[in-house]
C-alpha cells in the first residue's frame, strides 16, 4: 500500500505580509491558524451542512460570519467576501496602515511648520532649491 504524503501548500505571501496576516486572523477570531497562501476567509468560518443543524444553530452561525466578516470589513474600510485569500487582505491591511501613517506623519509636519516660521523658512528655502533643479540641463527660452 502506497504511503500518503501531505504537504503543506506554499506560504510565501503569507510569510512576506505576515504582520498584515496577523491583524487579519485577529480579526477573524484564529490568531493561532495555520495560514498558506491558498487560505480564504471561509476556510476559518465554521460551516455545517444545512440538515446536520438545528435552525437556531444555522442564524447562530450566520450572525458568527457576519460579525466575522463585517470585523474584516471595519479593518479593510471594504466588504470583505469569503472567498478572499487571506495574504490579499493581509497586503491590503499592510498597503493601508502604511498610507494612514504617511498622512499622519504629513499632518504632523504641517502643523510643525505652521507654528514654526523658522522651520517653515528652512522648508520654503530648499523647496526653491529643488525647484531650480527642475531646470538643469534646459536652455532658456
Amino acid at each position: 500500500m502506497e504511503k500518503k504524503k501531505i504537504e503543506i501548500a506554499e506560504q510565501d505571501n503569507v510569510d512576506k505580509f505576515s504582520a498584515g496576516v496577523a491583524k487579519v486572523m485577529e480579526a477573524i477570531g484564529h490568531p493561532e491558524a495555520l495560514v498558506t497562501d491558498l487560505s480564504q476567509v471561509f476556510d476559518f468560518i465554521p460551516w455545517f451542512p444545512d440538515e446536520m443543524v438545528t435552525e437556531a444553530e444555522t442564524l447562530e452561525f450566520k450572525q458568527e460570519e457576519a460579525e466575522t466578516l463585517k470585523r474584516l470589513g471595519d479593518l479593510l474600510g471594504r466588504e470583505v467576501k469569503g472567498t478572499e485569500h487571506i495574504w490579499q487582505l493581509a497586503k491590503e491591511v499592510e498597503k493601508r496602515q502604511f498610507f494612514t501613517e504617511l498622512e499622519e506623519s504629513v499632518k504632523l509636519h504641517q502643523e510643525e511648520l505652521a507654528n514654526n516660521p523658522e522651520l517653515r523658512k528652512e522648508e520654503e528655502e530648499e523647496q526653491r532649491l529643488w525647484d531650480n533643479t527642475l531646470m538643469d540641463g534646459l536652455e532658456d527660452e
